[in-house]
């Protein structure tokens, strides 16, 4: 494919006041309360914005341009090459609608895996965004990963592990229901927990889907890692009051992870 200058524009449609979207995505009290681990920062022209993923690194922002609740101007850096992130946040039919527009990065190819996954993460992103500010504002989080280095391919992975029953059975439920494309989910998992909730989102790669029983979202996640690997896994999110929830979920996801490699995901 013809290798462009890259620019990834996207919105959503939040039931919430713009003042709500924007204390949810620009203040960092809020931020670690639904995107990254930790956040920290100065929201003001000139300053900096710190997100920061335990084990994975942080990310830095600096501050451009801010006209709250209204518009945020930031640029960062990946890989040495310049980035600007802009979110433009508007109420429009009795809703708020946030605007998101990365652009920069050189030139790439826009058919390219890194910049799929990119797609495939930030969609995921705004879904939970969405989520937290019409369900959970304000509340602290809990968030778990188990991710794992593994090879397949996205199309197979997610019809044949992540959506059917069979698949789902292999490794997270008791095999009597999958995830369709939209609508309600309710799956008995084998730890004996039950899921019920809503397809939040599905992209190409992932899938999220919200879980009532714990006041959280389960992500089915898989996405790239290097020039070569591939990693995939669970992120589950709560926003409940039960503070062991977190370490139990933990163990039993760490279990299903661990049936799921050994289900061999189909390989790319």
């Amino acid at each position: 494919m013809t290798e462009e200058r890259w620019t990834d524009e996207r919105e959503i449609r939040i039931e919430a006041a713009p003042e709500a979207v924007w204390a949810a995505w620009a203040e960092p009290e809020h931020v670690r309360r639904w995107f990254s681990d930790d956040a920290h920062g100065s929201v003001e022209p000139g300053g900096e914005l710190v997100h920061v993923f335990h084990g994975h690194g942080e990310h830095r922002y600096r501050v451009l341009e801010v006209d709250a609740p209204r518009r945020l101007l930031l640029e960062g850096e990946m890989d040495g090459l310049a980035f600007r992130q802009l979110v433009e946040i508007h109420h429009e039919g009795g809703s708020t609608v946030l605007r998101l527009v990365h652009s920069g990065f050189g030139t790439v190819d826009p058919d390219s895996e890194i910049v799929q996954g990119i797609d495939s993460g930030w969609t995921m992103a705004l879904a939970l965004l969405k989520h937290y500010v019409e369900r959970y504002l304000g509340r602290r989080k809990e968030a778990l990963y188990v991710f794992r280095p593994a090879r397949f391919d996205y199309e197979a992975l997610l019809r044949e592990r992540y959506q059917s029953a069979a698949g789902l059975g292999a490794w997270l439920t008791d095999g009597n229901g999958g995830i369709p494309a939209s609508g309600r989910v309710r799956l008995a998992l084998r730890s004996g927990r039950t899921l019920s909730g809503d397809v939040l989102v599905r992209t190409g790669h992932e899938i999220s889907v919200s879980w009532e029983e714990i006041e959280g979202v389960l992500e089915l996640k898989a996405f790239g890692s290097g020039p070569d690997g591939r990693v995939l896994g669970v992120r589950v999110t709560t926003w409940g009051s039960d503070v062991s929830l977190a370490a139990a979920l933990q163990q039993e996801m760490e279990a299903a992870v661990g049936r799921l490699l050994d289900a061999a995901p189909v390989a790319s």
